[in-house]
């Protein structure tokens, strides 16, 4: 018999943008004087970040690039944040892992977690970027209060093109994918738990790491008929240009169909500029109890 009741799932993921740190090439050093988020300021970011997720409805919030001991600081001592929300932290990477690395935020009205129990959370490395910084996914498991459910958030950040080539980046792309299904496979041992990844994939609908998910059972929230869609097909990274064009969206929901999970909508958030060169998504979600 069920003992909790149906409850709404909202999982956002952003890629924040990391606040700094350029190579010192002459293309980084033009982008460091003249990037608008430069123009507009380091506080003003934080801020308008830290506003967004605390109204953001959201009871798990997927960061990329939330840099070790300045963005995630910022964002664990807010006033705003800091009462309810809690961030997963695993602080044995190697020392540059902050420059890439996802970061899990969730709700504590909301779920539950244990950190320090190896089978409630844990991070691993998928290979590095062009640059030589390291890759990884960081993954939790919760107990939705209202429901009793137990569902497993999966958060990536595959590597873009900088400093390669397309080809080569879209090969280790996919072999981190590889990775990143087959811990999936490791870590959830009743196949009824829910799974939700998401991340800033790096990668076009006809890539072959968004190919692999797809084979792998794991379906884009955004692509799902007859559900509501904002902001259909628009491109996720447009470089503070809102609104924004339709084209590749690299950010993307991703989640394994179950009794225990329906999505009810999906979103590309594009209702201001919100500190990003990324665009917020979220899907929503119904967690019907075990």
């Amino acid at each position: 018999m069920a003992l909790g009741e149906q409850s709404e799932l909202k999982v956002l993921s952003y890629n924040i943008l990391r606040e700094g740190e350029f190579n010192t090439s002459a293309s980084d050093l033009e982008l460091r004087l003249n990037h608008p988020w430069k123009k507009v300021g380091v506080e003003a970011r934080r801020y308008k970040v830290i506003k967004y997720i605390a109204n953001s409805g959201a009871s798990v919030v997927n960061l990329q690039e939330a840099e070790y001991l300045t963005q995630r600081d910022h964002l664990k001592n807010s006033v705003s944040l800091k009462e309810h929300w809690r961030m997963i932290e695993h602080n044995t990477d190697a020392a540059r892992a902050w420059q890439q690395r996802p970061t899990i935020m969730y709700d504590t009205r909301k779920l539950e977690n244990n950190p320090n129990d190896p089978t409630q959370a844990g991070v691993r490395k998928l290979g590095t970027n062009a640059r030589n910084n390291p890759m990884f996914l960081q993954w939790a498991r919760f107990l939705d209060k209202k429901s009793q459910t137990h569902f497993y958030v999966f958060n990536t950040h595959l590597p873009s093109n900088a400093s390669s080539t397309a080809d080569v980046m879209n090969v280790e792309r996919d072999r981190q994918m590889a990775v990143v299904i087959n811990r999936i496979n490791e870590i959830v041992v009743d196949p009824n738990d829910p799974v939700i990844l998401t991340g800033d994939f790096n990668s076009a609908n006809s890539s072959a790491a968004i190919l692999r998910a797809k084979s792998a059972g794991l379906r884009d929230a955004h692509d799902v008929p007859g559900i509501p869609i904002s902001g259909k097909g628009l491109k996720t990274n447009p470089g503070f240009t809102v609104p924004t064009t339709k084209g590749n969206r690299l950010d993307r929901v991703f989640f394994k169909e179950n009794s225990r999970l329906t999505i009810t909508s999906y979103t590309t958030d594009v209702t201001e500029w919100l500190g990003s060169d990324h665009l917020p998504v979220y899907a929503t979600f119904t967690l019907n109890p075990q």
